[in-house]
C-alpha cells in the first residue's frame, strides 16, 4: 500500500542539486527517495505522476497567527468566536495548500482557536498543517494588540490581546489557562492539554524562579 510519486524533480533540502527521481510514501511518512527516471512500483501502491514538477519537503511556519483575518485589529476583536473559528479553519487549509505542513503558533487572537483547530486537524476532520497550538497574546496599554479607542474604564479584554500592566494581573491571567498547584513545587496543570502557553508560560516561570 502507499503512494509512489514519480516523474518529479526532487529538492531534498540537504543542499544537493535537484535531481530527477521518485518518492515513496507509506502512511504519513516518506519511506524512500529514489534517484533516476524509473522507480520500481511496490505492490498495491498508488502511482502519482508528478508531470515534471518539483517535489520538496513541507515548509515550516515558525511564527504563525492562523486566526488572523483580512480585517483590522479592532474588527477582529469584535468578531464572534463562531465566525472566527471558521476563518481559522479556512486559513489552515490555505496554509497546507501553499505547502506549509507544520506551524508553530506565536499566539491566537482568541483563547481556544488554536487548540480546537489542532484537535480537528489531528482527528483528520479538517485539513491543515501539524500545529503547536498557543493561547492568546498578551500586551500592555498602548502595546501591540491594544485596539481600544479610549482607555478610560475599558475592560482588560476589550482589545485583541489581554492588557497586563503588572505581575498581579499576569497571575490573574494565569487562572484562565492553568490550575494553580496546591503546594510549592507541584506542577502546574494546564486546562487545555494541547495548549502551549508561549509568552505567558515564560513570564510565569520568570516570576516563579526569580
Amino acid at each position: 500500500m502507499g503512494y509512489l510519486i514519480t516523474n518529479v524533480k526532487v529538492l531534498d533540502g540537504t543542499g544537493r542539486e535537484p535531481f530527477t527521481g521518485a518518492v515513496r510514501v507509506e502512511g504519513n511518512r516518506i519511506a524512500a527517495v529514489l534517484a533516476g527516471p524509473a522507480a520500481p512500483v511496490p505492490a498495491g501502491a498508488t502511482v502519482i505522476d508528478g508531470r515534471g514538477a518539483t517535489l520538496m519537503p513541507g515548509l515550516v511556519e515558525s511564527h504563525a497567527h492562523i486566526g488572523l483575518a483580512d480585517m483590522t485589529s479592532h474588527e477582529l476583536t469584535r468578531l464572534p468566536p463562531e465566525e472566527h473559528m471558521l476563518i481559522t479553519v479556512r486559513n489552515a487549509k490555505t496554509m497546507l495548500d501553499c505547502g506549509y505542513t507544520s506551524a508553530f503558533s506565536a499566539a491566537a487572537p482568541k483563547p481556544r482557536l488554536d487548540v480546537v483547530l489542532k484537535r480537528e486537524i489531528e482527528a483528520g476532520r479538517v485539513p491543515g498543517p501539524r500545529l503547536l497550538a498557543n493561547g492568546p497574546e498578551i500586551t500592555v496599554t498602548g502595546g501591540l494588540g491594544d485596539s481600544n479607542l479610549l482607555h478610560r474604564d475599558c475592560r482588560r479584554r476589550s482589545a485583541q490581546a489581554p492588557m497586563l500592566q503588572n505581575e498581579e494581573e499576569l497571575r490573574e491571567e494565569r487562572q484562565d489557562h492553568v490550575v494553580v498547584p496546591a503546594h510549592p513545587g507541584a506542577h502546574l496543570v494546564v486546562r487545555e492539554p494541547d495548549l502551549a502557553l508561549g509568552a505567558l508560560e515564560v513570564l510565569l516561570h520568570v516570576l516563579t524562579f526569580r
